[in-house]
């Protein structure tokens, strides 16, 4: 198990090494950090990757051990969600965050490869900017994507299509 925390300075990090076991602190990482925005994704069988936001606005990774790399500018102000998934054979990290103007942005890129790039493609109608979103895989291990806003009760949903890419199919309320 692995806990983060956004502290003055930086990301705090423990972590437990044998069931049972209280958690250790151990190397966290000096970098501005938005509060809110912290996101961790088991990468692999040996790693964690840590999402966040920078305070310039920008989206890094960091895994222990390594330094924080930046993976592109956010898409908005509010945290990012994120899920591995499998498209087309490749091991993928796939991003999902409410965009600055409304609606929800996906980012896909090789797992654990930061330096190959994403970028955004926004999707689905303008949400409140209370908006929740979250990825995650369904029973068949494709990508879904929920967004729940708690201003308007409105729980919207969609899942990859049947066909090449990180296409969507058309979001459904609820």
């Amino acid at each position: 198990m692995e806990v983060y925390a956004c502290a003055a300075g930086g990301i705090l990090h423990w972590r437990q090494e044998e069931p049972g076991r209280t958690p250790v602190r151990s190397e966290g990482v000096d970098v501005p950090v938005r509060p809110g925005t912290l996101r961790a994704l088991a990468t692999s069988g040996e790693h964690t990757t840590l999402f966040f936001t920078d305070t310039s606005g920008d989206l890094c990774a960091w895994r222990p051990g390594e330094k924080p790399v930046t993976l592109l500018a956010s898409a908005g102000p509010g945290p990012v969600s994120a899920v591995r998934c499998d498209i087309e054979g490749h091991d993928c990290t796939v991003l999902a965050q409410r965009s600055a103007s409304g609606r929800v942005a996906f980012a896909a890129y090789p797992t654990e490869q930061e330096s190959a790039g994403a970028w955004w493609t926004e999707s689905g109608p303008q949400l409140p900017a209370d908006v929740v979103v979250s990825v995650a895989l369904d029973e068949h291990d494709e990508v879904v994507a929920a967004s729940l806003a708690p201003s308007t009760g409105k729980l919207l949903l969609t899942r990859r299509k049947d066909e090449p890419g990180l296409a969507l199919e058309a979001w459904r309320e609820m």
